[in-house]
């Protein structure tokens, strides 16, 4: 038996967070999803604000940048910045087309998306989460 992988949404928009949820729920996607609506509740959930604390490392990272106080840059450069997470898997879905943020997240090692303007898109996204996620450790130890 395998263990359902984990994803970590950051995203602090409801009508965007609904979107997300509902897009795994239509594309079936076998997985525990859990929800961050800022940075701090980001690094709450991954163990960073806890001392001694180990990382509770999710199979996948669904990050936007637009988030208030913390934005998604710095959250990415603190993941980034710790050796145990180097090779996690996030993909950036955010609703900036600013070439400079993309630009940004380069080094990170991300997959760049922007938010989907119809349904369909966000359909298309679920099957590619899908596939990355079929490649997870979790799925891997099935």
């Amino acid at each position: 038996m395998r263990d359902i992988p984990t994803v970590l949404l950051v995203d602090d928009n409801p009508g965007d967070v609904s979107l997300i949820e509902q897009m795994f729920e239509e594309s079936a996607i076998d997985a525990q999803l859990i929800i961050a609506r800022s940075a701090s509740e980001a690094f709450v959930q991954l163990g960073f604000n806890q001392p001694d604390a180990q990382i509770r490392r999710p199979d996948l990272v669904i990050l936007d940048l637009n988030l208030p106080v913390v934005d998604g840059h710095e959250i990415l450069a603190r993941l980034r910045g710790r050796a145990d997470l180097q090779d996690l898997a996030i993909v950036v879905l955010t609703s900036s087309r600013r070439p400079c943020d993309q630009q940004l997240v380069a080094p990170h090692r991300v997959t760049f998306v922007t938010k989907p303007g119809m349904w369909d898109g966000y359909l298309a996204l679920g099957e590619s989460l899908k596939a990355l996620l079929a490649t997870a450790p979790a799925a891997k130890s099935a």
